[in-house]
């Protein structure tokens, strides 16, 4: 007994100096490059300027087990040997694994020929379906120091996060890890952006292209989620983990103003939103936040942890409700026109009025766009405030 549990025990001290290592994850497209650090019993994957921290770091045997148990994503990784296993739960809840190699303080994520091509710093983008064929637009925004490149593509529903890689010749890669990972490579040809195709570990994803622009927008994306005509407030009454009835018209909420997020624990956009409304409530305790999760299942014995669990990562401090399945979106929330993306914000008003949808979320990974958003929202609620 005593030797089993040696075995599980959490990490001591794997690494007494910070252990950089790059990865190598195979996928269909190519090798996808990614990065860790271990500091002492922690380790975080480490995409541009974020450090996204494991929830759960443990070594049995030779093997680090390194887990974002959020993300059902998991590193299984012998260091020894240099190699390990990238494992995911899919939507079938079976995990798949892809086989990856590693190498210590390799900072550099692809590495080639010198750039023969300047990227621009901003592109009007459209990924394509390669099976259906259907288009969404995006714009995407890098930063290139030292053919060092770093940015994100915006879309209406959120953001593609922290981005990292180079421009090899003619071509821009880009890779990064959390949720899952991912593999960017396209060819840069004048100011166009030509043959872009992106990669899982575990199959395709979507091609895109692009054209440099300064002045390409998206829909607005205050515009796009609205009240269905004939409703003039809107309410709901979901349970949390606990099973106590939370409504938005509960005493509590009377008089405030109140932001409900429409949010997945599964969703990394969501992620970035709820550290956001964070920060902004620990500075202004005047205003409330309710969160409505709508989970990869309906079943409370499957999500109520996994809500259990964002509560306790993130120190959240607002109400989190579970609201059903992300299927069920539309149907549990009948006064909207749809539920388009996850998240979506709603600002309400000390009368109980809704007074603006926000869908999508650009997060810190977009850089100036994120600030905006900041500005803009702060801005809002401060006129609120007002009235």
């Amino acid at each position: 007994m005593k030797k089993l549990l040696a075995l599980l025990l959490p990490i001591q001290v794997f690494a007494q100096n910070p252990e950089l290592w790059k990865l190598q994850i195979k996928s269909p497209g190519g090798l996808i490059p990614s990065h860790i650090l271990i500091e002492g019993d922690k380790a975080y994957a480490i995409n541009a300027d974020e450090k996204l921290e494991f929830d759960h770091v443990s070594k049995v045997r030779d093997t680090l087990h390194l887990k974002l148990e959020l993300y059902d994503m998991e590193l299984i990784f012998h260091p020894a040997s240099k190699q390990g296993f990238f494992s995911k739960k899919g939507a079938d809840q079976s995990f798949r694994q892809a086989a990856f190699t590693a190498i210590p303080n390799e900072k550099i994520r692809f590495k080639g020929k010198p750039a023969t091509q300047k990227l621009s710093k901003r592109y009007q983008v459209t990924f394509t379906n390669p099976e259906t064929g259907k288009e969404s637009a995006a714009i995407g925004v890098f930063e290139t120091q030292n053919n060092e490149v770093k940015g994100s593509f915006l879309t209406s529903t959120g953001d593609h996060r922290y981005l990292q890689g180079n421009v090899i010749g003619d071509s821009l890669f880009l890779s990064t890890m959390g949720n899952s990972a991912t593999l960017y490579k396209v060819r840069i040809k004048g100011d166009s952006l030509v043959g872009g195709t992106s990669f899982n570990p575990f199959g395709r994803g979507n091609n895109f292209s692009g054209v440099a622009s300064e002045t390409y927008q998206l829909p607005d994306a205050d515009k796009l989620t609205f009240l269905k005509e004939g409703y003039e407030k809107f309410d709901f009454t979901f349970k949390d983990i606990q099973g106590k009835s939370v409504s938005l018209s509960d005493p509590r909420f009377k008089g405030k103003i109140t932001v409900v997020q429409i949010l997945g624990t599964w969703c990394p956009n969501c992620l970035d939103e709820t550290k956001f409304l964070l920060e902004y409530k620990a500075k202004h305790p005047d205003i409330e936040v309710i969160g409505l999760a709508f989970e990869r299942s309906s079943d409370p014995a499957s999500a109520h942890p996994k809500i259990a669990r964002f509560i306790e990562r993130f120190k959240v401090d607002y109400p989190v409700l579970f609201a059903g399945s992300t299927a069920e979106a539309g149907d549990k929330l009948p006064q909207l026109n749809h539920v388009m993306a996850f998240p979506t914000s709603i600002v309400v008003d000390k009368k109980g009025q809704v007074r603006k949808i926000h869908t999508g979320f650009s997060g810190p990974g977009t850089g100036k766009y994120y600030e905006e958003y900041v500005k803009e929202f702060s801005a809002f609620v401060d006129q609120l405030r007002r009235e």
